[in-house]
């Protein structure tokens, strides 16, 4: 008798439980959304297509406001910005429900309760903010797709280092999700460019699909086209993407960095320019007299160790075809489809792992300060541990 009583007072206690752990529903359709411009503005921002915005009018403060169907409480707002306001507050009824912080996220998960909110934007003038896609969440446990990025990683064990969103996928293969989740490494992801709010999107998508949590560095220099390697490097400033690259080295104290091949793969000027900067960082990061700003900022640094895709030296073949456990089984290639299936505008372009052209298994080392490979299959072959490197 006492068991069943005890039994039954369990059961009682983990109902609760287990209705609040119930999977927050997305009811963004079935919630009433008050933006400017009316039905016909608001559908860019709901229509799941990432490829257009909703944007507000060039004034001091734009508002966004949101009725939940009646009998749903809120759990949260999912935003995926185009154009960051330079602040937002979101009002339940005429109290502060939350704020924006300083971590310029484009993907950000903002939780509240209660049946409507309030959406406030501040911009200065000349900035009109945009909204890619906005999901209204239930009160419930946070799906996993919903995105909540940590900032970026302060000191990277890899550095991969590429110009465009997708490039990590096509050209290096596996080498982000075995590192990062079967080596259990620090990984960060450098961009040069961002061609706009759709790649943007995209390219944090497919991040978060294999597993990345932590915020990539995304690079402001243009995405546009060239006639040959020396234009290319000059519309990215030439000293100033030599700077950058330097800082990048810099900053996040990378054991290896990984790149482009130096004939851009299929000829692109801006992964040429990316391999090139990629060398030029990996020589001079280390001299104080080189951008002595950012030597000042973060010290001076050398990596162990650049491999760059196809490179013609010191050439080693990765595995990224053998299923792991950490991996739930996938290999990382497997992994790496699962992020560029994110690019969305990019795959009548390009297939991920079949263009041997490009193959995404082979790299050469192309610095080195501790000595060459001997077995393959690891970019972290010699390397020593951080902490005696630190010494």
């Amino acid at each position: 008798m006492m068991r069943k009583a005890y039994l039954l007072l369990l059961l009682l206690f983990l109902l609760p439980c287990a209705a609040h752990a119930q999977e927050a529903k997305d009811i963004t359709h079935q919630s009433k959304i008050l933006v400017q411009g009316g039905k016909k503005s608001r559908e860019p921002m709901t229509d799941r297509k990432y490829m257009t915005s909703w944007v507000g009018k060039d004034q001091d403060e734009v508002d966004i406001t949101i009725k939940l169907p009646e009998g749903e409480t809120g759990g949260g707002l999912y935003i995926c910005w185009g154009v960051r306001p330079e602040s937002w507050t979101l009002y339940h009824d005429t109290q502060i429900a939350a704020r924006s912080g300083g971590n310029g996220f484009a993907h950000e998960f903002v939780p509240f309760e209660g049946d409507s909110v309030r959406l406030s934007m501040r911009t200065p003038p000349g900035v009109r903010p945009s909204i890619v896609e906005m999901f209204v969440l239930s009160r419930g446990e946070t799906p996993a797709w919903v995105q909540r990025w940590q900032p970026t990683q302060e000191k990277a064990d890899l550095l991969v280092l590429v110009a465009h969103p997708d490039d990590e996928l096509l050209f290096m293969g596996g080498s982000i999700p075995y590192y990062l989740h079967d080596r259990q490494k620090s990984v960060v992801v450098c961009y040069m460019t961002c061609a706009n709010t759709m790649r943007q999107s995209e390219m944090l998508n497919g991040l978060w699909a294999m597993g990345v949590r932590h915020y990539p560095v995304i690079g402001a220099f243009p995405d546009s086209g060239a006639k040959n390697i020396e234009k290319m490097l000059a519309k990215w400033g030439g000293d100033k993407a030599r700077a950058y690259a330097v800082e990048l080295y810099r900053r996040f104290q990378p054991q290896v960095v990984i790149s482009h091949d130096v004939k851009g793969e299929y000829g692109h000027y801006a992964h040429m320019v990316c391999a090139q900067l990629a060398q030029y960082a990996a020589e001079n990061a280390g001299k104080e007299e080189i951008f002595p700003e950012s030597a000042r900022q973060y010290g001076v640094w050398q990596a162990s160790k650049l491999y760059l895709h196809l490179y013609p030296d010191n050439p080693i073949r990765m595995d990224w075809n053998q299923s792991l456990s950490s991996l739930g089984g996938k290999t990382p290639l497997e992994v790496a489809e699962l992020g560029y299936a994110q690019h969305r505008s990019q795959r009548a372009q390009h297939k991920m792992g079949m263009d041997k052209n490009y193959d995404s298994s082979l790299f050469g080392l192309a610095y080195t300060l501790v000595g060459l490979d001997d077995r393959g299959n690891d970019f972290f072959e010699n390397v020593p541990p951080r902490a005696e490197v630190m010494k």
